[in-house]
Parts: structure tokens; sequence; C-alpha cells
């Protein structure tokens, strides 16, 4: 099983660079790719859980061994998203939170998604700099 390897980290990351600029437009064409990046994400997901590495990602991983370090970097924000998207609303439920909690903890959330974003890169290049031994 592969949810927990170099190239799950890239699938996270590659999905995070490509559907991030979807997210900022607001109509209908920009949510259809969106959404359309989502469920190829998700059907790529499965793929590496039965250990089946598509071939795009083996190319990325020996082609492009830099770039491929700064999504591995940045690929756990696309889990912790769906994690996120899962979790919060069934605590929600359960403990039937407030609509200021709710806020409270959607804005953590968002808030560590924002600074581990760039805390990773920051930590990925320095470790990118440092003389390899």
């Amino acid at each position: 099983m592969k949810v927990w390897s170099r190239e799950a980290f890239l699938l996270g990351g590659i999905y995070g660079v490509l559907s991030t600029p979807f997210t900022y437009f607001h109509n209908n064409i920009s949510e259809q790719i969106f959404s359309l990046i989502l469920a190829l994400f998700i059907i790529l997901m499965l793929f590496l859980c039965l250990n089946k590495v598509p071939s795009f990602i083996t190319y990325i991983l020996k082609q492009h061994p830099d770039l491929s370090y700064y999504l591995i970097s940045i690929g756990w924000v696309a889990y912790f998203l769906i994690i996120g998207i899962v979790v919060l609303p069934v605590f929600a439920g359960i403990f039937e939170w407030q609509d200021t909690t709710i806020e409270k903890t959607t804005s953590i959330f968002n808030f560590i998604c924002n600074w581990g974003i760039l805390i990773s890169l920051l930590v990925a290049f320095i470790k990118s700099k440092l003389p390899k031994q």
C-alpha cells in the first residue's frame, strides 16, 4: 500500500498545485474543472491504495527530482483537507457545536494549512540547500 509514500505525497502536491487556481474563481466552469481534478485525484489515490503507481508519477519522480521534492513537501495539505472535510462535520454533528465554534475551528484549520504550506516549502528549500552526506 502506497498511501504514505513519496508517490502519495507527490500526488497530493500535484493536486494542490492544479486545483488552487480554480478555487479563486467562482463561476460554473472553474467549479466543474475543480470537481474534475478532485475526482481524478480520488481515483489516482485509490490506484495508489491498490499498489498501482501511475506512470506520470514515476516519470516526475525520476526525471524531475527537484520539482518532485517541493511537490512532496506540500503533498500533505490535500490529505489534511480531505480529512478535515470528512471529520469536521462529523464532530460538529456529534458534539452539537455552535456556529461560532464551527467558525473558529474552520479558521484554525485554514491557519494550519496556510502556514503549514509556507513552513513546508521553507524546510524543503533549506534541506535542498544543505550539503548532501
